[in-house]
């Protein structure tokens, strides 16, 4: 895992790799001589660098990340961190094909000669000017100068934020979204080899259209990074163009600020809360279907179907939940009933579990497509009636798959819903225990002004470190990460936070972690040369008169360098047992190792002919090809492999040439 201290840094130097990008931009003359389009700020970058050298210091990184920085920059005790470093990109709307029109302004305390020369940079006072690419011999526009020394002095108070004008990019760049939308196509057919697309190309086509189409009603996107001595934290806000769609929905007023939720105290110690004020479901979702139904509807999920069970909700929300290695998806949740829309007495029997059956179904079939190569989809099943409290109790059962992180192997999860209905509120939990508990927590319930963002939710940093710790629950208000969702003056804001005192801490175990995780030079060396060889998992006691016995012997031989042990154990399996096809194959590893091929492949041939689909025996005769010099044939076997997903395979036919 690569630290946050790196990540930082990474951003940081991507500013200055726009200066030293080389021929990347040409300059025509801008169309409009106002705000840049794009706007990349940095604000109090000296302090901000002397933070991400603290938390570089936990990780034991012996590398600063300001030394570096300030090595590119010719030092960095010479800027004016009182106002922003601006870098600002000019596009025409009505010639999107054409590249922008690019300047950064770096405003300075005293000047610094070796930087003005480095980057070609035009001195302007109390700043350097440079057009970019450095040394372009065609400065800026007066009137561009101006506008990026304006935006320098109007200072955002943010370390990192850049700001986009999209409806304005977007305005007349048709042809290029379709170019674009033509390569993402190109890119999803090619795929992986041996894998399957988690979107179809019509599907990304779709996305890419709506995502377009919502963009043209963004009159401002921003996304950035603070940090301070105490905390960080991630934002992005979206504005709405005058006149749009979206304006209005950021703009409307909402419901009353009352709150029938404000007051429950949720029992049960969730790492992971969250609460959600009313909103109108019916503009929401309507926006969501008319911008991006089409690739909903091709993945499965119809927004407008969601809508006919949303209206029902006023969207207040208070709930918790947690997932556990082995106990599955553990919550409770409460929703609150709009008194306005009429529902029948049986709501939850006659619509509601209906609808969450009908669910189930769309993402079993979502999943086909997203989870390629899963033996499981999502399955939902009634779950028994019964009384909880007094009050009857429907629910719904069966598992989901869930990613613990973008691109992780999906583990299958068990979950169960148990529901009531009691005073206007829908009551869900895990099982009838924590239901009760809700039910006790909710009853004489008061209502009272509605605190806080729109949408909150907290997870404890204690449990990034360690998932599903129930029993370490870490210090009330310390130890989270932070995530909010809020509408201010008609722009949406979504905020994640957390402490620096935390970031030192993951930052610290991660590279805890990946150090135990690193192997010796030597097992590295043996991990390159060799395929990896999976170890058998001990059912029960074994004996020297069974086959495994012997198999788990010479893979330990192996994994030690000892294949001289390795082959007379395997030879012992195959004595008791001709058809083990493990040791056969491992036999051939073991003689591809002592570079005895001829023996090798012998010995994986004989175990592809008892076992002819196994990707990881064909990955194993194609390093034995490679090893004898049998380049071709070696490549044959490499595609076959990665064809039945052999990730080993995969990752050798995209490594860099």
């Amino acid at each position: 895992m690569k630290t946050l201290t790196r990540s930082l840094l990474s951003i940081l130097i991507l500013f200055i790799q726009f200066f030293m990008a080389g021929g990347a931009f040409a300059t025509p003359e801008a169309a409009d001589q106002s705000r840049p389009d794009l706007v990349l700020r940095i604000h109090g970058l000296i302090p901000a660098l002397k933070v991400v050298d603290d938390i570089a210091g936990a990780t034991g990184s012996q590398v600063s990340p300001s030394l570096l920085l300030g090595g590119m920059l010719q030092g960095t005790a010479w800027i004016d961190s009182s106002k922003d470093i601006v870098l600002g990109a000019w596009f025409d709307p009505e010639h999107p094909e054409a590249q922008p029109v690019m300047g950064a302004l770096v405003p300075f305390a005293s000047e610094n000669a070796g930087f003005a020369s480095a980057y070609h940079a035009k001195a302007g006072g109390s700043y350097y000017l440079i057009s970019l690419p450095p040394g372009n011999p065609k400065p800026l526009s007066e009137a561009l100068e101006s506008a990026l020394a304006k935006e320098s002095m109007a200072t955002s108070g943010r370390f990192l934020s850049m700001e986009i004008s999209l409806s304005h990019i977007l305005k007349n760049a048709d042809p290029i979204v379709e170019k674009w939308a033509g390569e993402v196509e190109k890119k999803i057919m090619a795929g992986r080899p041996g894998s399957s697309p988690s979107i179809t190309p019509d599907q990304a086509r779709k996305m890419v259209s709506g995502l377009v189409d919502l963009g043209k009603q963004v009159k401002r996107l921003a996304v950035g990074i603070d940090i301070n001595k105490s905390e960080a934290s991630f934002f992005m806000s979206v504005k709405g163009g005058e006149g749009s769609r979206l304006n209005g929905i950021l703009t409307k007023k909402g419901a009353p600020g009352e709150s029938r939720l404000v007051n429950l105290s949720l029992p049960g110690n969730y790492p992971i809360r969250f609460s959600v004020h009313p909103f109108s479901n019916k503009d929401i979702i309507g926006f969501l279907n008319d911008s991006l139904g089409g690739f909903y509807k091709s993945i499965g999920i119809n927004p407008a179907e969601t809508g006919k069970i949303m209206k029902y909700f006023t969207g207040e929300t208070v709930g918790g939940m947690r997932i556990n290695k082995d106990a599955g998806i553990e919550m409770s949740v409460a929703a609150v009933f709009d008194d306005k829309e009429k529902r029948k007495p049986d709501f939850l029997q006659s619509v509601y579990i209906p609808w969450l059956m009908d669910y189930g179904k769309n993402m079993a079939a979502a999943s086909k497509g997203a989870l390629p190569g899963e033996r499981f989809a999502p399955n939902f099943t009634k779950a028994a009636e019964s009384r909880v409290s007094g009050h009857r109790t429907l629910g719904v059962k069966g598992w989901l798959p869930v990613m613990s992180a973008p691109g992780a192997k999906a583990e299958k999860k068990f979950f169960s819903i148990r529901m009531t209905v009691l005073d206007g509120l829908l009551l869900a939990a895990s099982d009838d225990r924590r239901l009760g508990e809700l039910i006790a927590a909710a009853k004489d319930l008061k209502s009272g002004p509605a605190t806080g963002p729109f949408f909150e939710a907290r997870m404890r940093a204690t449990d990034l470190i360690s998932p599903g710790g129930a029993g370490n629950p870490g210090r009330s208000g310390a130890g989270e990460l932070i995530m909010t969702v809020d509408i201010r003056d008609g722009e949406l804001v979504i905020e994640y936070k957390t402490r620096i005192a935390d970031i030192k801490t993951l930052a610290a175990s991660a590279m805890k972690g990946q150090k135990q995780q690193t192997p010796s030079a030597g097992e590295q060396s043996r991990s390159r040369s060799r395929p990896k060889i999976a170890k058998t998992e001990k059912k029960h006691e074994l004996t020297p008169g069974e086959p495994e016995y012997w198999i788990n012997k010479g893979s330990l031989y192996s994994s030690y360098g000892n294949e001289n042990a390795a082959v007379k154990s395997f030879k012992k399996a195959l004595k008791l047992d001709p058809q083990a096809v493990e040791a056969e194959f491992k036999l051939g590893v073991s003689y591809g190792a002592l570079r005895d091929y001829d023996k090798a492949l012998k010995h994986m041939n004989t175990a592809l002919s008892k076992s002819p689909e196994n990707g990881r025996f064909l990955y194993g005769r194609a390093w034995i090809y490679l090893l004898s010099g049998q380049r071709d044939k070696a490549m044959i076997d490499m595609k076959a492999a990665a064809q039945k997903g052999n990730p080993d395979a995969m990752r050798y036919l995209v490594r860099p040439q």
